[in-house]
């Protein structure tokens, strides 16, 4: 049951409150029986739920893993998780305040490919002297294409093409929210 293990480990870390409250533990089925010395039923429901959980008020909710655990949907989400994380640390937090005068955000589209932490400065510095020149560009935009997105031409910034693309129609999309003020439009 190991890969199962895994797929709720994700699952309660991305949904801790999937039951409407905090799930305060949870145990797979066999464990279950032997942690808590209840009896185990009869088959065929001997192992059914896969997962027992304990919520913050002491509801116990029954889960059952089906089909929908796709390991490879599963490592792919990991890899993706691990890179955004990666990305936020290089750019620092707290994430900076947006200082551009024309965009809104900026949504980053990552390459499945490691991040190496000593490429972080430099990608950082890339990366928003990139966002500068795109806000300073901005107003030489046709009127009408003001309030559309736009991609990045990212030739002039290798370690940033490193990591991301440009292409709007590859692995997945995450974004960086600036925080404080911003204009109409979003870029990249």
């Amino acid at each position: 049951m190991g890969s199962e293990r895994a797929s709720f480990e994700c699952f309660i870390e991305a949904c801790p409150k999937f039951a409407d409250e905090l799930i305060r533990n949870w145990e797979e089925i066999c464990d279950w029986y032997r942690i808590t010395g209840q009896q185990r039923p009869e088959p065929p429901d001997h192992d059914r739920p896969d997962i027992i959980c304990v919520t913050e008020s002491g509801r116990k909710i029954g889960v059952e893993l089906k089909a929908w655990i796709n390991e490879e949907q599963i490592a792919k989400a990991k890899l993706q998780a691990m890179f955004e994380e990666n990305i936020l640390r290089a750019i620092g937090r707290p994430l900076p305040s947006n200082d551009t005068t024309h965009l809104r955000g900026v949504v980053l589209k990552g390459r499945a490919r490691r991040f190496n932490k000593q490429d972080s400065e430099e990608f950082k510095n890339q990366l928003f002297e990139l966002i500068r020149q795109a806000d300073d560009k901005w107003p030489s935009k046709a009127s009408w294409d003001q309030t559309l997105t736009q991609r990045a031409d990212l030739a002039a910034f290798p370690m940033v093409a490193k990591y991301l693309t440009s292409s709007l129609d590859k692995i997945s999309v995450s974004s960086l929210p600036f925080q404080g003020r911003g204009h109409a439009g979003n870029a990249y």
